[in-house]
């Protein structure tokens, strides 16, 4: 708990609890934390120590605060690299967050006019249409839509693509297409 006889000041040490309190999922589910006044009895410390903890947990994104509501924890923010090009399922995975998808449709299409001359199709060739509902933490957060040459992608109209990242298909089976 708190040891108001060490070095290391108050604040630091409530806020290195609360961390740690967060860490072990301690609190509720909506990520409330209780109040300030309920933290300075807990902690049997002055209302200024709490605030500067809280303060120091806002800094570090592990709280956020918002005027008359209360103190949150903060959902983590997602971590990527622009080094590496692996997508939405890798990306997820690599910070720990769970993720479905729903395919809505996989087949093969006449593109649209501008993603044609975006893809630099020639006008005669088809596209693979994939379109999903990708869901975070069984949350819907998008839909994505897709167009593909089929020259290219064909392979992909025979994978599950509920249960597939798109980035790793097309880094395996592309690659035996084209090997």
């Amino acid at each position: 708990m708190i040891n108001p006889t060490s070095a290391v000041p108050l604040y630091v040490q409530v806020a290195d609890d609360l961390r740690r309190r967060i860490e072990m999922g301690e609190f509720s589910e909506s990520g409330v934390l209780p109040s300030e006044n309920g933290f300075c009895e807990e902690y049997e410390v002055s209302r200024a120590t709490i605030r500067k903890a809280i303060q120091t947990l806002v800094d570090d994104d592990v709280l956020d605060t918002r005027h008359g509501k209360g103190t949150f924890i903060r959902q983590p923010k997602i971590v990527s690299s622009l080094s590496t090009f692996k997508g939405f399922t890798y990306f997820c995975h690599e910070n720990n967050i769970e993720t479905s998808s729903r395919v809505l449709a996989l087949q093969e299409v006449e593109p649209p006019v501008a993603v044609r001359r975006h893809l630099r199709m020639e006008e005669n060739e088809s596209a693979v249409y994939l379109k999903r509902v990708r869901s975070i933490n069984h949350i819907n957060a998008m839909i994505e839509h897709i167009y593909l040459p089929v020259k290219n992608f064909g392979f992909l109209l025979g994978v599950d693509m509920e249960n597939a990242s798109l980035y790793e298909t097309i880094e395996r089976d592309g690659a035996a297409t084209r090997g």
